[in-house]
């Protein structure tokens, strides 16, 4: 059986990925504030639906940029901290 899975990149000028961090034993529980932003795909999380992936970039510290009106951007913790208020 197929699955789609769900996984979430910055929207920010790194265009990082939101990873499962060194170390993590799949299968394993994983507490979101653990994850980090990677700069390819290769150990991107694989969230089982949208609401989990949205779920799991909060908690690991992924916002929307202050401006945005929309709400469809996400900027990992590094763009923000680069972004011009």
């Amino acid at each position: 059986m197929i699955k789609p899975v769900f996984r979430v990149q910055c929207d920010g000028p790194g265009r990082e990925w939101l990873a499962l961090p060194d170390g993590h034993t799949p299968g394993t529980d994983i507490v979101h504030a653990d994850l980090i932003a990677a700069p390819t795909a290769e150990r991107a999380g694989n969230w089982p639906d949208e609401r989990a992936a949205k779920l799991a970039a909060i908690g690991a510290g992924w916002r929307h940029p202050h401006n945005s009106k929309d709400f469809k951007d996400w900027r990992c913790p590094n763009c923000r901290n680069t972004e011009q208020p």
